[in-house]
């Protein structure tokens, strides 16, 4: 908003000009009178010469005095006007006092020329009528003895006009400066317009700098979340056909142990197909822990007991030279997810600690109860509430910007590739986004790194208790009928064999739609061993049909691949047990007799009879 001009600013332009000028002035007038006083010696009778040389002196030293300190003096800035005149009727004196002792009229020219100077300083018409009035009222006085009436008349015609003159120059000089003032004025109420206006166009470049920068933020995660996510459905899909390669191999190497067909060479070299056989099942549940998929078990866990569980495991595999400390602030927070998951997470964070300190050092797990709201819970994408900060710490190099940028990223990795498979950090991220967390990093060259996982607290106890297969009774097999459904032609070969030396008897199909038909026409069956993921039908279609047609018929689910939602529905509507790919022959004969265990109801058997 533009700012008023006031009167004070129109004269203050005048009051710096005479602020300046007043030391010239009155070093011009001291001069000047000297070089009076020097006329005066030489030309004046004796009678009244040194009177008139001594006031003309102490005049001339008054001014140059007053010159001399008039820009230390600050003070005299506001009473210019009155040192102005006071001084101008001492000159004006000395002048009249000339005239009356010499009788020389052609002094008046003295006071002409000290009005018209007057109207130069003088920034006040009032100071400037005072002088004139006084100086022309003494003159009159003096001029008025012994002088002709023309000689006076004439010199006071000059009194006249130097008056109007001065009253003019003064009124033109006032007026001067007031416009001056004016746009001086002008000029300031522009320039903060214009200042104003470049701090709002500063003011809103930074704002729009600052969503081009959060715009880009958000792209990046949104680029990131669809790499993430694309490489999550790749790495899904290889963990199925693994799984399902891994079963085969699983089952048949055990299959062939047990059944002691081998020698002991063959025994050895089969149980080394096994271990790497367990290698390979590790590497893909880090791919669906990675991948978002394969958390069955859900339950209601305590912090505490996650970071004991995987301190117990990590004692044996840290160096000497590696401190291990825990720091828990969470009080006795839990949490809701997968033990086995969890665990595997903060001993991943604590073995990629230990490596970036190979000379020594200290991890630091770290556990505190945090509520996540607003912007802080926007950043992370998780949705508002209490959640487990669980935090790793350790006192290595640190990483650069692009390493902790590309920290999480599945197979990348700064250590030599032959010695890890750039998974771990990738599943750490997979597992704390299956839990309804995030994941994120904080580290700079030189003071270490911290990887903070937030994971949702628990309320109250689950509702969905643990898979582990129920005790019972075992019973005569031989009569028990059994509807395996599975796509891969080996696995369901193997599983086959298996639940035949049970001694079970087995219908196989390799799909859920075959295996609607199998039941509709051959069925009921005692037992379904359903595979989730099947081309045609899936077995969560094949489930909720089945249960719509025999809503008490036993199913046992087997997966390493469906995501836990549609594993979770099928046991929550009432599934008997869960078996993980890939699996042993002694799991699922396990699963498969506790869920034979488990009677019908009286009213399946009815439905059975």
């Amino acid at each position: 908003m533009a700012r008023r001009v006031l009167p004070d600013d129109l004269s203050k332009p005048l009051e710096r000009a005479l602020g300046d000028m007043m030391p010239v002035v009155l070093s011009c007038a001291g001069l000047v009178i000297f070089l009076n006083a020097a006329v005066d010696a030489f030309v004046l009778p004796a009678t009244v010469r040194w009177g008139i040389v001594a006031c003309d002196i102490g005049t001339a030293t008054f001014c140059l005095f007053l010159a001399s300190i008039w820009k230390r003096w600050s003070a005299a800035h506001r009473y210019s006007d009155p040192i102005a005149t006071f001084i101008a009727f001492v000159l004006a004196a000395d002048a009249i006092w000339t005239i009356h002792q010499t009788g020389d009229l052609l002094r008046t020219a003295n006071l002409v020329l000290l009005i018209v100077c007057a109207s130069s300083v003088l920034r006040s018409l009032v100071w400037l009528f005072t002088l004139t009035l006084v100086a022309v009222s003494a003159w009159s006085l003096v001029a008025a003895q012994g002088n002709s009436s023309s000689a006076v008349f004439a010199n006071a015609f000059g009194l006249v006009a130097a008056a109007i003159t001065a009253g003019l120059l003064h009124w033109m000089r006032v007026r001067t400066y007031a416009r001056v003032g004016l746009l001086r004025a002008r000029d300031r109420v522009r320039g903060e317009r214009l200042r104003d206006a470049v701090a709002a166009a500063k003011s809103e470049l930074a704002q729009r700098l600052r969503a081009e920068t959060e715009g880009e933020k958000l792209r990046e995660q949104l680029l990131h979340a669809q790499k993430m996510d694309a490489v999550g459905r790749l790495a899904g899909g290889v963990a199925h056909d693994m799984n399902n390669m891994l079963t085969s191999i699983t089952t048949v190497g055990e299959l062939l142990l047990e059944e002691g067909r081998l020698d002991d060479v063959g025994r050895d070299d089969v149980r080394s197909i096994l271990g790497a056989a367990k290698r390979g099942a590790a590497l893909t549940r880090n791919l669906l822990a990675f991948s978002r998929r394969g958390k069955y078990a859900s339950d209601v866990l305590d912090a505490g007991g996650l970071v004991d569980g995987a301190r117990h495991l990590l004692l044996p595999m840290l160096p000497a030279e590696i401190e291990l400390e825990v720091d828990r602030q969470d009080g006795d927070t839990r949490v809701e997810g997968d033990a086995n998951q969890l665990v595997q997470a903060i001993v991943n964070l604590c073995v990629n600690a230990a490596d970036a300190m190979p000379d020594g050092g200290v991890i630091r797990i770290r556990t505190a109860r945090v509520k996540l709201e607003g912007s802080d819970a926007h950043r992370r994408a998780v949705a508002p509430g209490e959640y487990l900060a669980l935090s790793v710490h350790d006192t290595g190099a640190g990483m650069d910007s692009e390493t902790r940028r590309l920290a999480f990223d599945p197979f990348f990795t700064t250590k030599p590739e032959a010695t890890t498979s750039g998974l771990g950090l990738a599943m750490v991220y997979g597992t704390a986004r299956n839990h309804g967390g995030s994941a994120e990093v904080e580290s700079r060259v030189g003071d270490g790194t911290t990887v903070t996982l937030h994971l949702p607290c628990a309320a109250e106890k689950s509702a969905i208790e643990s898979v582990a297969p129920p005790s019972g009774r075992r019973p005569d097999l031989s009569d028990r009928t059994v509807l395996l459904v599975d796509d891969e032609p080996n696995v369901r070969a193997a599983a086959k064999r298996i639940l035949e030396r049970m001694g079970l008897r087995v219908r196989a199909a390799e799909n859920g739609r075959r295996a609607l038909e199998v039941w509709t026409s051959e069925g009921p069956f005692d037992l379904v061993v359903l595979d989730m993921a099947m081309p045609i039908m899936g077995g969560k279609e094949f489930y909720f049909r089945l249960h719509r047609l025999a809503p008490e018929a036993r199913v046992v689910v087997v997966s390493g691949f469906t995501a836990d939602s549609e594993a979770r529905e099928a046991l929550a509507a009432g599934a008997t047990g869960f078996v993980e790919k890939p699996y042993t022959p002694t799991a699922l004969s396990r699963a498969v007799r506790a869920a034979l265990a488990r009677e019908l109801p009286s009213r399946a058997r009815e439905l059975g009879s």
